[in-house]
């Protein structure tokens, strides 16, 4: 147990190796655990040194962001403590021990330990996150722990790789476009590992469950309703009944949903400078200031939790940058993902995370810029030949 007062040297102490990217060392003769929030009420991680300390963290940040609206995740995190998340190294020839563990202490503590790299395109280190996640909402509303749904967990593990990197959503459209939809009691049924077509089913029953009108909502009561032992189809026609009226309109609905969500891996991309005009105008902020219309740079959305009118403007920008960003310009996509996330943390009233998405959003976008100027100049080099 790391104990309060040693955790804030431990901090002090580390901060700057962390932050210069270096191993930290003690002067003693054993090197002590570096120990890190990645916010609060989220996660607090324990690693050997820095640079695993800085994967973990980037690893914990993005499966909260990404999962924060369709978990329904508390915006403050989770009350009384973050969820401990250790980096334990891995021994040479202990390639037979777990990637993962998650316990849950008597308490309802949930532990999470890492024998595997913490890193984002890690498929173990995701999945341990994301039963973490889901085990501590069961304990938070005053369920026993159980193991997640492997759908559900598989689904909200590839929706943070495929957030996090777009790209890699457009290779699971194209291979499922490829197959035929699983059964959906078949896929919601399983038991555990999946194979590969009912990891990309579980993927597209997510997305299609969030495209649907009051998706979020929907997904969440649906998680809850599974983590509370409700039988898959019986927990899926409760949710989603009025959607279809019988297993026949089920079933419909489902292969339908499938070649919809698995079609669209190379969409008609919009031409760059629609996609930059998009962004220009889904960027722009104009409020009343002492009764004056005032342009509102975007760091001052940061600055402190939005009031109603900018809530409810920021969940209808968020739809419109969910429903362009498949058939954006592919130079300009991942701006309009990093977008889409930085209005999330500002919805969520998380000021050092919105400021943290912004810096990624600005990245994104000057990086879009620089290909679009630079495809421009090739182009006229090859027509000025």
């Amino acid at each position: 147990m790391i104990f309060p007062s040693l955790k804030r040297t431990l901090r002090a102490a580390l901060l700057p190796a962390l932050l210069a990217g270096a191993p930290a060392v003690f002067s003693g003769a054993e090197t002590a655990p570096m120990v890190l929030r990645s916010g609060a009420g989220r996660f607090e991680v324990i690693a050997p040194d820095a640079r695993v300390m800085r994967d973990a963290l980037g690893l914990a940040e993005a499966v909260w962001t990404t999962l924060a609206v369709p978990l329904a995740l508390p915006p403050g995190g989770f009350s009384p403590s973050e969820i401990p998340l250790r980096c334990a190294p891995v021994a040479r020839g202990d390639g037979g021990a777990e990637p993962f563990s998650v316990t849950t202490e008597p308490g309802g503590r949930v532990l999470v330990t890492l024998r595997c790299p913490a890193e984002t395109g890690s498929r173990p280190a995701r999945h341990a996150l994301v039963r973490a996640l889901l085990t501590r909402q069961v304990v938070a509303r005053g369920g026993a722990p159980v193991r997640p749904p492997p759908w559900l967990e598989e689904a909200c593990a590839e929706h943070v790789l495929t957030r996090t990197f777009p790209a890699l959503l457009d290779a699971a459209r194209a291979e499922a476009s490829r197959e035929e939809p699983p059964a959906l009691e078949a896929l919601l049924a399983a038991r555990g590992e999946l194979t590969p077509e009912l990891r990309r089913g579980a993927l597209l029953l997510m997305d299609a469950l969030l495209a649907e009108r009051d998706g979020a909502r929907r997904l969440q009561t649906l998680a809850r309703r599974l983590l509370s032992g409700g039988e898959p189809i019986a927990a899926l026609d409760a949710v989603c009944g009025d959607l279809w009226d019988s297993a026949r309109g089920r079933a419909l609905w489902w292969r339908t949903v499938f070649h919809a969500q698995a079609g669209t891996f190379f969409p008609a991309a919009a031409p760059a400078e629609a996609s930059r005009l998009l962004l220009r105008d889904l960027c722009r902020w104009v409020a009343v200031v002492e009764g004056r219309e005032t342009v509102l740079p975007l760091e001052r959305l940061a600055e402190a939790a939005p009031p109603p009118w900018m809530r409810e403007e920021l969940r209808v920008r968020v739809a419109l940058l969910r429903h362009h960003a498949p058939a954006a310009h592919p130079f300009y996509r991942n701006a309009l993902v990093a977008l889409e996330a930085f209005y999330g943390e500002v919805s969520g009233g998380n000021p050092d995370g919105a400021r943290r998405a912004r810096g990624f959003f600005i990245g994104e976008l000057l990086a879009a810029r620089r290909l679009e100027q630079a495809c421009a100049r090739a182009l006229d080099g090859v027509e000025g030949n």
